[in-house]
């Protein structure tokens, strides 16, 4: 909640009881690996934060597959704002790839935080807009037209999230196979 806490005051500062008042409505959760947040084309009832941990958004595409879009780590929002606050169904599924701790506000907490607080408004304006931005960089795909170019700017991207998840999840999502990825990561540092 911390994290949650300290990301909020990166946008507006607040006195002590005003985290309180926050702490009231939000949710703590764990997410086991390999647990389903939201399925794809669910309506979003809440706006959940990645304290620790790391969850993938997987497309369904024809033919009974999947393929792993982008990655949620710690820091980022789970929940596509601009979804959760149209309520429109989710494009992805949201699933941990790792054991992960979320913080979340369902809607009604949202409301209420609004007219408990005078600064969430603008907060969550501020917010939103954040979100909105990351939602586009998360979406743009790794760029690189050979495997160790994808590799290197993965890493950039979700520094040490390589290390964390199986390496045919990352291998997935950079279009290679899992044993060209580990023969990159036995040459060294990519």
């Amino acid at each position: 909640m911390e994290e949650l806490i300290n990301y909020f005051q990166q946008y507006e500062e607040w006195d002590p009881s005003a985290s309180g008042v926050m702490r009231s409505f939000a949710r703590e959760a764990i997410v086991r690996r390999y647990d389903i947040l939201f399925e794809q084309g669910q309506v979003p009832e809440e706006m959940a934060y990645v304290s620790c941990g790391a969850l993938s958004a997987i497309r369904s595409v024809p033919i009974d597959q999947e393929r792993i879009c982008y990655f949620m780590v710690a820091g980022d929002f789970v929940t596509d704002i601009d979804d959760f606050l149209n309520q429109r169904p989710v494009r992805v599924m949201i699933q941990a790839v790792v054991d992960s701790k979320i913080v979340s506000f369902n809607r009604e907490a949202i409301r209420k935080l609004s007219k408990s607080l005078p600064l969430w408004d603008g907060l969550w304006t501020k917010i939103a807009s954040r979100g909105l931005i990351e939602t586009v960089r998360r979406r743009a795909p790794v760029a690189g037209s050979d495997p160790r170019t994808r590799c290197i700017n993965f890493e950039q991207r979700y520094p040490g999230l390589i290390d964390q998840i199986p390496g045919k999840i990352v291998a997935s999502y950079l279009d290679i196979n899992a044993a060209t990825l580990s023969r990159m990561r036995g040459k060294g540092p990519l």
